[in-house]
This record gives structure tokens, sequence and C-alpha cells, in this order.
């Protein structure tokens, strides 16, 4: 019983502070997730302002390493994201970082938002700038970004 009464606030105290992240958009193996800042706070100081696109770039052939392991991934320091609507698309580019698994992490202008709350986007484009390879998720939910923002980003 007491192990029961110590584990209630604990419980209480994980389901009330912090907010809930938006769920990403996973499509093979593509994964967009947008973060929402202040999530802790009232709803109409949270936004959106920076999505994380996680991608793979395979190696047509493995790199093997003197330990043994192994690369099976181009590695990239940057990265465009290109969100398609019907008749338009903007481009945004990834902050500046190496990574293998590779993860470009995006930030939005007050234009891009404005832009995604007013579009229906049918496909997101991810070009890894080193190799030139683009990888595109078409969207089952093409309303998925307009809900985000009209959602949080309000008055952003």
């Amino acid at each position: 019983m007491k192990k029961f009464l110590l584990c209630v606030p604990l419980l209480l105290i994980f389901t009330f502070v912090g907010g809930d992240q938006p769920s990403a958009y996973i499509q093979g193996d593509i994964t967009i997730q947008p973060i929402l800042e202040n999530e802790d706070l009232d709803i109409k100081y949270q936004y959106i302002r920076s999505i994380k696109v996680y991608y793979r770039d395979p190696l047509e052939k493995p790199i093997i390493l003197q330990n043994n392991s192994a690369i099976y991934n181009y590695c990239s320091d940057s990265s465009v994201v290109i969100f398609k609507s019907v008749a338009d698309s903007i481009k945004v580019p990834s902050v500046k970082r190496m990574s293998c698994e590779i993860m470009a992490i995006i930030n939005l202008t007050k234009r891009d938002s404005e832009w995604l709350k007013s579009h229906i986007v049918n496909e997101v484009t991810v070009i890894n700038t080193i190799t030139d390879n683009r990888f595109s998720v078409y969207m089952d939910d093409t309303e998925y970004f307009r809900r985000l923002m009209l959602k949080y980003n309000a008055k952003y």
C-alpha cells in the first residue's frame, strides 16, 4: 500500500508537468517530428518553430572500419526539406550538424509557418545536400502540418 501511495504523486507529476509533443509523422524510413516549444505552458504560449526529420541515405555497399564495425549510410552535415502543395512549395535548409543516422533539424520562419498554415502539403522531400539523394514522403494526412500550425502557431 505504501508503494502505491508513493507512486501516485509521481504519476500525477509526470501526467501534468510537460505537455504532449505532437505525434510524429512516420512513413517508411522517414520520421517527421514537429517540436512544440513551451509545452508546459498554456496553449496560447505554445508554438512550433523546429521540425526534426530523420532519414537514412543508404550506401550501396557498407564501409567496414578497422574495428570491424560498419557504416551503412552516408553521413551528412546538411539537408534541405521541401514542403510541396499542388501548385507551390517551400524549401527550408537544415541546421548544420553532422549525422550518419541523419537527423535534419529545420527552423521555420514566420513566412514558413504562414505557408504551412495556408497550404495542404501533399509531399515532403528531403535532400541530402552532400550526396544530392532525395527521399520523398507522400502525405496520407495532407492536413497534418496545416492542423498543427493552426493549433499552435496562430499568433506566430
